[in-house]
């Protein structure tokens, strides 16, 4: 704590003071990562076989009525050392946004059972961020008036005005994955090949919040 500036001793001093806190709640909403992945012993052919896998995991979206985004597509030419079958592979990326939730369960089952479509991972969100920042703005900012107020209690002191705020943009969200072994896999050859994935074991998504407040702490009188 310092003087105030411009003020005589005794007249006032400043507290400069910190305060952190989260806010919480059960995602409403997934994002789904998916890749599509095909391999075959020619460019063409594996061009090919992707494009159809492509179009299929389309369908499947558009079907279920999900809002997707197809994006980047890379090609890989595995040399002489690469299985002649599969040396030249194509992938590429979907990410799906799920705001009905009672539809995950059955759009996560047609990935795993689909031929070259694969989930990669599952991220958890709320649709409301904005209000969870919010909250742990309201939050942070009550902590750290408190502790001016504490300050101003022990000197015989009260709390004045604010003279300034800082906030470093701590306001982020961490988003949950939901993660399995194998996800990342095309293909599988039998249902017990398939990962087990508990799309019912969710937690909420968090966001934090920091601040730092300077008070005019005034005399009593």
């Amino acid at each position: 704590m310092t003087s105030g500036p411009g003020q005589r001793p005794g007249e006032g001093v400043v507290a400069t003071v910190s305060g952190s806190a989260y806010a919480e709640a059960m995602p409403d909403r997934a994002r789904l990562h998916l890749r599509v992945r095909a391999a075959e012993s020619s460019a063409k052919a594996a061009a090919d076989a992707f494009a159809q896998a492509l179009a299929g995991a389309r369908g499947l979206l558009d079907e279920l009525g999900c809002t997707y985004q197809v994006g980047s597509v890379a090609s890989w030419d595995g040399g002489r050392q690469e299985d002649r079958r599969s040396r030249h592979q194509v992938t590429g990326q979907i990410t799906v946004t799920v705001t009905d939730l009672s539809l995950l369960a059955g759009l996560v089952e047609r990935v795993l059972e689909a031929e070259r479509l694969g989930l990669e991972h599952l991220q958890w969100e709320v649709a409301n961020l904005r209000e969870l920042r919010r909250q742990a703005r309201v939050k942070a900012i009550a902590e750290a008036r408190e502790a001016a107020e504490d300050y101003a209690a022990a000197l015989g002191l009260r709390l004045g005005p604010v003279l300034s705020v800082n906030d470093p943009e701590t306001g982020c969200a961490r988003p949950m994955f939901a993660m399995a072994a194998g996800f990342g896999r095309a293909h599988r050859e039998s249902a017990a090949d398939r990962p087990e994935i508990d799309l019912s074991n969710t937690e909420p998504v968090r966001v934090e919040g920091a601040v730092t407040v300077a008070f005019l702490l005034q005399d009593v009188g």
